[in-house]
C-alpha cells in the first residue's frame, strides 16, 4: 500500500484517520482548535493520494510503515477511520490512547431519529459527487468492508484507554451502537448534538472533547 500523508506541528504524536469519501483535509477544522502536538494525517486507499488494497490488514500495515520509529501515539478516527483505528490499535501496542468519532466496534445499519432527511441539499450532492469520483471496484470493496465490520470477538482483554464521541442525530452510526461498543471496550462516551459528520458540523466541540481526553490521559 502506498500511503500519502501530511504532517503538521511538533510534539507528541497524534494520528488522525478520516472517514469514507473524505481525505486528510477533513481534519482541518478540528486542527484549528488543537495545538501543541505533531499531527500525522494519512489518506486511506483510493482517497486523496493513497493507493493500495482495500482491507483492514493492508491499511494497518501501511500505517505501521509510516509510523516506524515512533515510540507511542494517540490514534483518532472518524467514522470508517474509527473502525480502521480500532483494528490497528488491537495490533499495535504503541497506541497509548484511542478516540473514535462517530464510530463503533461493529457496524449494524440501524436508522434512528435523526434520519437522512436531515442531510442538507449541499451535503447530499457533495456525498454523491464523492461517490462518483471513486472507481467502482474500490467503492464496492469499501462498502463490503463497512457492512461486514465486526471486531467484538477481538475485544476480550482490550485495555487501550478509549473515548467514543457519539452524535445524538447520527443516522449512520447511532448513539446506541456507540454505547454498546463502549461497554465491550471499557470506553468512555461523550454524546454531542450533531449529525454523523461532527468534525465538520462542530469542530470546536469535537476538539474540546479530544483535548479533555488527552488531559485525562496525561498526554
Amino acid at each position: 500500500m502506498e500511503v500519502k500523508y501530511k504532517v503538521f506541528g511538533k510534539g507528541k504524536v497524534i494520528v488522525m484517520i478520516h472517514g469514507f469519501l473524505d481525505d486528510h483535509r477533513a481534519w482541518g477544522p478540528v486542527l484549528t482548535y488543537l495545538k501543541g502536538y505533531k499531527f500525522i494525517l494519512p489518506d486511506l486507499p483510493h482517497h486523496g493520494g493513497s493507493k493500495g488494497r482495500v482491507s483492514l490488514e493492508s491499511i494497518s500495515n501501511g500505517l505501521k510503515r509510516i509510523l516506524r520509529g515512533i515510540k507511542e501515539y494517540v490514534l483518532v478516527g472518524h467514522s470508517l477511520g474509527g473502525m480502521v483505528a480500532l483494528y490497528h490499535a488491537l495490533r499495535d501496542k504503541r497506541v497509548k490512547g484511542l478516540i473514535m468519532v462517530n464510530s463503533a466496534a461493529y457496524y449494524k445499519p440501524r436508522l434512528e431519529r435523526g434520519s437522512f432527511k436531515e442531510l442538507s441539499e449541499k451535503d447530499f450532492f457533495e456525498i454523491l459527487a464523492n461517490i462518483l469520483r471513486m472507481e467502482r471496484i474500490p467503492l464496492l470493496q469499501y462498502l463490503e468492508l463497512v457492512t461486514n465490520f465486526d471486531l467484538r470477538k477481538e475485544l476480550k482483554g482490550f485495555k487501550t484507554p478509549t473515548l467514543i464521541i457519539a452524535s445524538k442525530f447520527d443516522p449512520l452510526v447511532p448513539k446506541s451502537l456507540c454505547y454498546e461498543s463502549a461497554k465491550l471496550m471499557g470506553a468512555r462516551v461523550e454524546l454531542i448534538e450533531t449529525g454523523h459528520n461532527s468534525i465538520a458540523e462542530n469542530p470546536r466541540l469535537v476538539a474540546g472533547k479530544i483535548r479533555r481526553f488527552l488531559k485525562w490521559l496525561r498526554y
